[in-house]
């Protein structure tokens, strides 16, 4: 089910097309030969293809990422491994426990280390229903043991109807049985991701899902824009377009999430997050030190973000590198000892400023001039010009001093769409749903 692509405006390179021809120019441009403070490395296994296929034949490449980055660095404190898509069947075998224990244990000392996400499973047979949740448990246990301390649970809606229009069966019973085994193996953090705009998805059906979403107790929430993009996500086409709520209705549905949640105690976080007040992305956002990545909100500040697995996007200082898209072809280049990446883009101009000028109206709200310009003076100059422009066109929506562009409260479901205007690259409208 894809999120919303338009809604979060990204760093400006990925809303147009990677260059192909930064290739090994790219990553010798965009390598660890620098002591970057802290590194974040992330695999990305697709749904449709097994770990054990994908997932072992990147052990090499991560030893080797290690390597060479400790070896830049002392700070070895500073290094993450994440994982998407990632279900149970990809880590119950012996041979994958010790793969994962190997390569997580002996190569670093880790802070937090692992954060999974682990797709929560269903069955229409009982008995099948019982040996997913022993998988469930084993893996639990395995990841447990490589040190895994954050999971994320995907569930969109608990709505029958809405879960038959977007193919996607997931009791509340079977969800909650995962978040037992995973608070049983010592998860100090769990998060919870859910969408609004589905198909058939009232207010009514999005309070119920709310409900029991709390009782699940997360600790983060990820409320996401669902994206209707048929022309990108072929299987979409069998979703009837009269069964989507319209604009008005998805501004409202997610108002009304927004307010169940935060009368529950969650603190709002940046656009579509919800947090508990001890949890560290609440405490990243009162010390200044909320970022936004690729998956969404975060803590970890680590300027490199390290993409394993076809089509992951790695993201470097000096600009943005893409894997094969194709699983034979990444699989084929990991084999021969290729580089994975097959396009690329290296910052140019004002680039990384700009892309900070959105993360901060996306994280705080607003833009701090004063600290554009510490980094990059020229970058900063083109970014009061262009917050010129905004409040001669959004007027009482923002608010404009010497210092900073701020957004006030009243205001912030507009903040997708300014940031927008920092955005220094054009998209055909065509390419992305929505932006509310």
């Amino acid at each position: 089910m894809c999120r919303d692509t338009q809604a979060t405006p990204q760093p400006p390179i990925l809303r147009r097309r990677l260059n192909p021809a930064v290739r090994q120019d790219g990553y010798s441009n965009c390598n660890l030969a620098s002591p970057f403070p802290c590194t974040c490395i992330f695999l990305f296994v697709e749904e449709c293809v097994g770990f054990a296929r994908v997932g072992r034949r990147d052990w090499p490449e991560i030893r080797g990422l290690i390597g060479i980055w400790m070896a830049c660095t002392e700070k070895s404190h500073g290094l993450r491994i994440g994982c998407r898509r990632v279900s149970p069947y990809h880590v119950c075998t012996s041979a994958v426990e010790r793969q994962h224990c190997s390569v997580l244990t002996s190569s670093v000392h880790w802070s937090e280390l692992f954060n999974i996400g682990l797709n929560s499973i269903t069955g229409s047979n009982s008995q099948l229903k019982l040996i997913q949740m022993k998988l469930i448990q084993n893996a639990s246990t395995v990841l447990s043991h490589a040190g895994m301390n954050r999971a994320s649970v995907g569930v969109q809606d608990f709505d029958p109807r809405v879960q038959q229009a977007i193919g996607r069966s997931q009791s509340y019973e079977i969800t909650a049985q995962v978040v037992s085994q995973l608070r049983a193996h010592d998860i100090q953090s769990l998060n919870v991701d859910m969408l609004y705009g589905l198909p058939y998805q009232t207010e009514a059906r999005l309070v119920r899902s709310i409900e029991l979403l709390h009782a699940l107790a997360p600790d983060r929430v990820a409320l996401y824009g669902y994206a209707h993009v048929p022309w990108m996500a072929k299987r979409q086409i069998l979703i009837p377009t009269d069964a989507l709520p319209s604009t008005e209705a998805r501004f409202y549905l997610a108002e009304r999430a927004h307010s169940q949640w935060t009368s529950q105690g969650y603190e709002a976080i940046g656009i579509d997050h919800f947090a508990r007040p001890d949890d560290g992305l609440a405490r990243a956002k009162h010390q200044g030190l909320l970022r936004r990545n690729f998956q969404g909100y975060t803590d970890d500040t680590a300027p490199t973000l390290i993409g394993l697995g076809a089509s992951a996007i790695s993201k470097y200082p000096q600009g943005f590198i893409q894997n094969d898209p194709d699983t034979a072809g990444y699989l084929a280049r990991i084999e021969t000892g290729q580089s994975a990446g097959t396009r690329g883009h290296v910052f140019r101009g004002e680039d990384g400023t700009r892309a900070r000028a959105i993360e901060m109206l996306l994280c705080d709200f607003a833009i701090d001039f004063h600290q554009l310009e510490a980094v990059d003076a020229h970058g900063a100059a083109q970014c009061r010009q262009i917050a010129s422009h905004v409040a001669s066109n959004f007027g009482k929506a923002v608010s404009l001093s010497e210092e900073a562009l701020a957004i006030p409260p009243a205001m912030r479901p507009l903040t997708r769409l300014i940031a927008q205007w920092f955005d220094g690259y054009e998209v055909a409208s065509s390419a992305h749903s929505s932006a509310i």
